[in-house]
């Protein structure tokens, strides 16, 4: 009888005891796993929403103003305010209000961080950023430029075609900014200016079409103010390509732009605007007359809405000054103006010419801000001088720039092999690098993935490595044309230097 009751009583013990170590407890294990995956959760979330950081503290010195950028937020203007401002230009840019724009502009406050980036008014900024960018003294936008350029350049070839619609354009920026930085590079050269047009809402020219040499009257999107804002967002420096001579037919555009009214002024249209022509005599295109002192003021004044209105980083031109078939007995170009000057030397007269150019361009843009860096891209045999110390060709002085600091950095157009006949790259490479030795002008190779270098790459090995191996090694750093090419090329060969070069980019 006592086993009868003592195993019931035993059991009844063990099942007490084992319901009340199951009882409910705070289970500190569980919280803190809980906690973990939370954490991770929303650093992944940050991590979708945050940009880019550079991570090469190294890209970062001499060349730049400030050491790091958190690019995840903006200036004033930059994102909120974006579409109206945008909209509210373009309403004002294709009307014949445009003196009222000009009113505008000269009471605009002096304070950068009221100033709204795409419009000449005064109302204030409503964006909603958190925190400021890093700022002068003066509290304008600091630029962020690398001291090792790896660069590509956005020609208006790849740009104009996006420009049908925002969508369009926004995604193609977006996939080709990711692109180039996934790949290692820092800076994007997009053209904004290629034939007296923009790329952007503008008092002094008209907004650019979809195709090379037209223009709209309308556009309901920024597409610069994109570009900056993509950029930013990527680390990406960015810099305004310009040229600043040639233009479109003004003839028919809306509004009250300057050109249109040189173009349908019989003087004007004579002497401010030639035209240019290839070496065969063939028409390319229009171009102003750089003895016009008008010419100047309005090209200059077109760099500096840009610095006024933008976050740009730079900004940039090429080689397109003087055609390249003007010949110095041809006075039927710019005589008028040749003959009431004092040079004896039309050669002299011209280069004086595109210098005063560069002069003024520099000048205004360091008096609005002075971290935005100015440079130019001439092509790679302007290093070349006669025993006289004038300039070879082209009617530019690259020297007289370097010397007199007109210019942050110049990037010669170097598109030669190794073994190009005519003017081996290395050969135009020390040309360069003894030209800017000793000054604090940088020097950045500009190399291309087409003629005339392509048509070694089926020869010389590796061609495009050794080019930005020397760029980045010797000198601070390249720019590549294009981007078209560079992420779409078709070509066997050249796709193989790419991937040769590849390497050598992202180290």
């Amino acid at each position: 009888m006592k086993k009868v009751i003592i195993f019931p009583l035993c059991m009844f013990l063990v099942f007490s005891f084992v319901l009340a170590s199951c009882s409910p407890v705070e289970n500190t294990s569980k919280k803190n796993t809980d906690n973990t995956y939370s954490d991770i959760f929303s650093f992944a979330q940050t991590q979708r929403t945050t940009p880019p950081q550079s991570t090469k503290s190294t890209d970062t010195a001499s060349f730049i103003d400030t050491a790091s950028t958190d690019y995840n937020t903006t200036k004033a203007g930059d994102n909120s305010t974006q579409n109206s401002n945008s909209s509210s230009k373009n309403s004002t840019n294709n009307s014949t209000d445009k003196n009222n724009n000009k009113t505008n502009s000269s009471s605009k406050s002096a304070s950068s961080s009221e100033k709204i980036s795409t419009t000449k008014n005064t109302t204030k900024s409503t964006s909603n950023t958190t925190t400021e960018k890093p700022q002068q003294n003066d509290g304008k936008y600091q630029a962020v430029n690398y001291s090792t350029v790896k660069g590509i350049w956005f020609s208006y070839i790849e740009l104009y075609p996006k420009l049908k619609d925002k969508a369009t354009f926004e995604n193609y920026i977006k996939t080709a900014f990711d692109n180039v930085k996934i790949d290692g590079y820092n800076t994007v050269f997009v053209h904004v200016r290629a034939f007296g047009d923009a790329l952007y809402p503008s008092d002094y020219f008209a907004l650019a079409g979809t195709t090379a040499k037209t223009l709209t009257d309308s556009r309901n999107f920024d597409p610069l103010q994109i570009m900056v804002n993509e950029a930013h967002k990527r680390n990406l420096s960015i810099h305004a390509w310009i040229n600043p001579y040639r233009i479109a037919n003004y003839s028919s555009v809306k509004g009250n732009f300057t050109l249109k009214n040189w173009w349908n002024d019989s003087y004007t249209k004579k002497h401010y605007i030639k035209e240019a022509y290839n070496e065969s005599g063939r028409f390319l295109w229009y171009v102003l007359n750089p003895a016009i002192d008008e010419v100047v003021e309005l090209i200059t004044n077109g760099v500096k809405e840009i610095v006024e209105n933008y976050n740009v980083d730079g900004i940039h031109m090429d080689d397109y000054f003087y055609p390249s078939s003007l010949k110095d007995n041809d006075t039927s170009f710019d005589y008028e103006q040749f003959k009431n000057s004092g040079y004896s030397d039309i050669r002299k007269f011209r280069i004086s010419n595109t210098t005063k150019l560069v002069k003024n361009i520099n000048k205004a843009i360091k008096s609005i801000n002075s971290s935005v860096k100015f440079g130019i891209a001439p092509t790679g045999n302007n290093y070349q001088y006669k025993s006289s110390g004038v300039p070879w060709n082209d009617y530019i002085d690259s020297k007289a720039w370097i010397n007199n600091k007109y210019i942050d950095y110049i990037a010669p157009q170097i598109y030669r092999s190794f073994n190009d006949k005519s003017l081996p790259f290395e050969t135009a490479f020390n040309g360069w690098a003894n030209l800017t030795k000793g000054s604090s002008v940088k020097l950045v190779i500009g190399i291309t993935l087409s003629a005339p270098n392509s048509s070694s790459f089926k020869s010389e090995q590796d061609v495009l490595k050794r080019q930005a191996q020397m760029a980045l090694n010797q000198a601070n750093g390249l720019i590549i044309y294009k981007y078209a090419e560079l992420y779409g090329s078709s070509d066997f060969y050249v796709n193989e230097e790419i991937q040769a070069m590849k390497p050598i980019i992202k180290g």
